[in-house]
Order: C-alpha cells, then sequence, then structure tokens
C-alpha cells in the first residue's frame, strides 16, 4: 500500500535502490575484500587490511549518515543518480587502475606495485625530435 501512495519518483527509486543492490554484491563489493588479500605483502597485510577494512566501513557509514539528508535536499532521484556517478567512477578507477593479480606470485604483484610508483615519480623526459 506504501509503495502505491508514493510520489511519483517512489518507483524510480525502489528501481535504482534494487539495480544498485543487484550490480554492488556481485560487482564492487567484493574489490577491497580480494584486492587487499593480494597486493599487500605479508609483513604489512594484516595493518593494509585494518586500514582498508576502516575505509570501507567508513565509505558505508557516510552514504548511511547523509543519504536521508541528500533525499531531503536535492530529491530521490537526484540522490541516486549522485550515488551512481560515485560508483560509475568506483567502476572506471578500478578498470583503469586496478590489475589484475590473478596467477602473480606475492613477489610479482610487489614488482608491478614498485615499477608503478617509481614511474610515478619520474620527472618528464625530453622526447628527442
Amino acid at each position: 500500500r506504501a509503495f502505491r501512495d508514493a510520489t511519483p519518483d517512489g518507483p524510480l527509486a525502489f528501481c535504482g535502490l534494487a539495480a544498485y543492490i543487484l550490480s554492488f554484491s556481485p560487482g564492487m563489493g567484493p574489490v577491497p575484500w580480494a584486492v587487499q588479500s593480494e597486493v599487500f605483502p605479508s609483513r604489512v597485510r594484516s595493518l593494509g587490511t585494518g586500514v582498508a577494512t576502516v575505509v570501507n566501513w567508513s565509505s558505508n557509514f557516510i552514504v548511511a549518515q547523509t543519504f536521508l539528508s541528500l533525499v531531503d535536499g536535492v530529491g530521490k532521484a537526484r540522490t541516486f543518480v549522485l550515488f551512481a556517478g560515485f560508483t560509475a567512477a568506483a567502476f572506471v578507477f578500478v578498470q583503469c587502475i586496478v590489475f589484475e593479480t590473478k596467477g602473480l606470485s606475492m613477489e610479482e604483484v610487489a614488482t608491478v606495485l614498485r615499477g608503478r610508483v617509481r614511474s610515478s615519480h619520474r620527472s618528464p623526459q625530453a622526447h628527442p625530435r
């Protein structure tokens, strides 16, 4: 009954929430847990896992604390569009930055990460013409 009596954007909000749940669980949801178990070397794995867990749960807390204020401020549809934008940005980040670790040893993962850090700290070199 409450769903039928809702404002016209109620079904859009419901569909947005359903799409978020259906795409987050098999998509972005497990990314932090999968990545942290494969990229942290043994000597810092517990610290890295702790930091990743705090960031993950802090992000969940921020979403939970801001959701109703956003709905009141900008409406349901815009709130879901905002969160969809965050999800799209996270997807692009994972596609562009996070590399496949399947089949790599811990040493190989460390080598790839060290190479990325070194290359980001190099000064631009002049290219011969």
